[in-house]
């Protein structure tokens, strides 16, 4: 698991970008695997990365469609699972049709929250390589983030995943962080070690959970 944090327009997620080849490196090299992804079709590239953004993207029709439209082979068994580990089922069982109610665009009759959750259901089921989160868990509360983390960590085994946030809940079981600024790496390590090195990333765990709590996390 790898977290990336900074400042705003400090390149983020041009990151993202460059690994969908919506971009290439002026310089360097970008590898999967070893392999150099300029040798990797984009097609297949993008069928190997899931990518679940702030600002959700839902479609009409119902629940259900909008999961497997992540992987339309999957069946009624893996729905349930993955809806489960995504806290979606908790609340669609609360709707009359359940996983058959009907969304508009967007998902205007849902929370934040909700559509989020169903979003990243929809990025899990597709069992990809690689899943990057790019601010995804902004409007669930943290214990349900925690809880969406730890499942989907366990359900995609062997799956690389890149969080991108400045929410200290969100990067602080990753393996290793990155702090950006301006277009550069200035600190990485891993929380603990960032609590030391990084005035930002201090900062950050100060004024979102304070000091004490964030040392003993």
């Amino acid at each position: 698991t790898i977290g990336i944090t900074g400042t705003t327009s400090s390149g983020k997620s041009t990151i993202i970008n460059l690994l969908l080849k919506f971009y290439y490196p002026k310089k360097g090299e970008i590898l999967i695997d070893g392999v150099n992804i300029q040798e990797i079709p984009s097609n297949k590239i993008r069928e190997k990365i899931s990518v679940v953004f702030q600002n959700v993207s839902l479609f009409s029709g119902t629940i259900k469609e909008n999961i497997l439209w992540g992987n339309e082979k999957v069946g009624e068994k893996e729905l349930i699972k993955v809806s489960e580990i995504c806290r979606v089922d908790e609340f669609v069982r609360n709707f009359p049709d359940g996983y058959e109610t009907f969304i508009g665009a967007r998902g205007v009759n849902l929370s934040g929250g909700q559509k989020q959750r169903i979003t990243i259901a929809r990025a899990v089921i597709k069992k990809p390589l690689i899943l990057i989160l790019d601010g995804a868990t902004s409007a669930i509360d943290i214990l349900n983030e925690q809880k969406i983390l730890k499942g989907i960590k366990e359900y995609l085994n062997g799956t690389t995943f890149i969080i991108i946030s400045q929410r200290i809940s969100s990067l602080i079981k990753s393996d290793r962080i990155f702090v950006m600024d301006e277009g550069k790496i200035i600190n990485q390590g891993n929380h603990t070690q960032l609590l030391k090195i990084s005035q930002f990333y201090r900062e950050m765990a100060e004024i979102q959970i304070g000091m004490e709590e964030i040392k003993n996390a």
